[in-house]
């Protein structure tokens, strides 16, 4: 019995004392850390890329709006055509207001002070986008003074 408990203890004596495969081993501890790093950076350059892809199309849909343009349903689809990549959940809307001093007022009437109300275009856009950790939900609201 004492040999065979000598013979055990040279065996985990020598295995410990042993070099080979230490790298290996290092090596596949480290793999999983570093992988999910390498994702978790193509993931946020995505999210990155997907927000000011969204942005930019909303950007266009408030240009039309300060050029002079005053149908909503252009608008909206002025942003649907500058989103390169649009996805099948994202929505857009575009709303009209008037404000008199602040507080909101019809559109066609004159404020309480007898000066016209500010006419304002209010664009939203919200888009789920499925990143390598999960779904993110981007949006983008612009809001623009007419007058």
């Amino acid at each position: 019995m004492t040999r065979l408990f000598q013979s055990v203890m040279q065996t985990l004596s020598d295995f410990r004392a042993s070099r080979a495969g230490t790298a290996a081993v290092e090596f596949s501890l480290i793999v999983p850390v570093l992988a999910a790093l390498l994702l978790g950076v193509f993931d946020l350059g995505r999210m990155t890329y997907d927000r000011t892809d969204l942005h930019s199309a909303v950007r266009g849909g408030a240009q039309y709006f300060m050029a002079g343009g005053e149908d909503i349903d252009e608008a909206v689809s002025i942003v649907n055509r500058s989103w390169t990549n649009r996805p099948e959940n994202a929505q857009v809307t575009v709303v009209k207001c008037c404000k008199c001093a602040e507080a909101d007022a019809p559109c066609g009437q004159l404020c309480p002070d007898g000066s016209v109300p500010d006419i304002m275009h209010e664009l939203e856009a919200t888009a789920y986008f499925t990143g390598v950790f999960g779904e993110y939900e981007v949006s983008v609201e612009e809001v623009v003074r007419a007058r």
